[in-house]
């Protein structure tokens, strides 16, 4: 396997394809895992991505990663959920930057935040006449085991 070289580009455009397959639309979610460190930028065409939310996350820290790489994943996860990324290139990066493992102090953290971008908490308010005050929910773990409560 050490002489086979797999660019990132094929490997992005085959994992798309594959979504486009599956008939991936908007409530779905592509997490795509990657280093962020190989960039060829005459495979991939805009046109490929697929109908779902794309979020890039980099395994490698920020200093080691390419920055057209990192361009192309802000790029394509803008486009992914309808952002124009050409009216405002810097707010479209400060929306879309891939989260850096080097960025969080531990991997549980990092996991929490990737969880966050991929399940946001949802917002509810209670409302009774003209009081209203916003509530958490929490998921909550629930177990049934049809062997325990059969007679």
């Amino acid at each position: 396997m050490s002489g086979v070289t797999v660019s990132a580009s094929s490997d992005m455009l085959s994992l798309f394809s594959l979504m486009k397959m599956d008939k991936a639309h908007e409530q779905c979610t592509l997490v795509v895992i990657t280093d962020g460190r190989s960039f060829t930028p005459e495979e991939m065409k805009y046109s490929h991505i697929p109908e779902c939310r794309v979020i890039f996350v980099s395994v490698l820290d920020e200093v080691y990663t390419d920055e057209n790489q990192i361009t192309r994943f802000v790029i394509i996860s803008a486009l992914s959920v309808g952002v124009d990324v050409t009216s405002s290139v810097d707010a479209a990066a400060a929306l879309f930057m891939p989260l850096f493992v080097s960025e969080f102090a531990d991997l549980a953290t990092f996991s929490a935040a990737v969880t966050a971008q991929i399940c946001p908490p949802s917002d509810f308010t209670l409302r009774c006449g003209l009081l209203s005050s916003p509530i958490e929910v929490f998921a909550r773990y629930f177990s049934f085991h049809l062997s325990n409560n059969l007679c």
